[in-house]
């Protein structure tokens, strides 16, 4: 019997998922098709209520992380996500703000952690399709850059190796925000089948 089709999108934070791919994931979910998104991040480090930002007053991480969560859990009934898996990471903040450089934040815990661990949720969900950002992300931000330089190739390694051991193929997609993915109905989908 074949495997269900899944598409899994792995983002930074609450937000990348409507902001990133939602079109993708409202597509594919109102075409039957089982969507997974991973979400690293709790997003500590975003706006709070009225645009105020980390470091100002009134910016409270925790309150922040909490809203922005239910954000992420109501955006993925709305886009029709299937299931919804959350990594818990603490946000690292932008690339000039001191945030990044505390040892809990994302962008400091070793790639191979990571890594392992949206592994183990491919072999778990096991996606015929798993979307991520270009090694560079969107806007340099660290929790988009580190943890995707080398990701999408692992990704892509041991989805095709657990694909092809199933008898079928895999395809792994980069996507920038914006781009139409992963069968190329849109611009700008970089596919790697394997």
């Amino acid at each position: 019997m074949a495997d269900e089709l899944t598409l899994m999108a792995v983002h930074a934070h609450p937000d990348d998922e409507a902001s990133s791919t939602g079109g993708v994931l409202a597509t594919y979910s109102g075409e039957g098709i089982r969507t997974v998104v991973v979400t690293c991040t709790n997003g500590e480090f975003g706006d709070a209520p009225g645009g105020v930002k980390p470091g100002q007053d009134g910016h409270d991480a925790q309150t922040v992380a909490e809203l922005r969560l239910a954000e992420l859990r109501e955006a993925a009934k709305i886009l029709g996500v299937s299931d919804l898996e959350m990594l818990g990471y603490h946000d690292s903040g932008m690339p000039d703000w001191d945030y990044k450089e505390r040892s809990e934040a994302f962008c400091n815990v070793p790639l191979e952690e990571v890594t392992g661990r949206v592994g183990a949720l491919i072999e778990r969900y096991r996606p015929q399709v798993v979307i991520s950002y270009d090694p560079e992300g969107p806007y340099q931000h660290p929790d988009h850059v580190l943890p995707h330089r080398d990701a999408p190739q692992r990704v892509a390694k041991d989805l095709g190796s657990a694909t092809r051991a199933r008898g079928g193929r895999a395809r792994a997609a980069q996507c920038d925000p914006g781009d139409a993915c992963p069968d190329g109905r849109g611009r700008g989908s970089h596919h790697h089948d394997n």
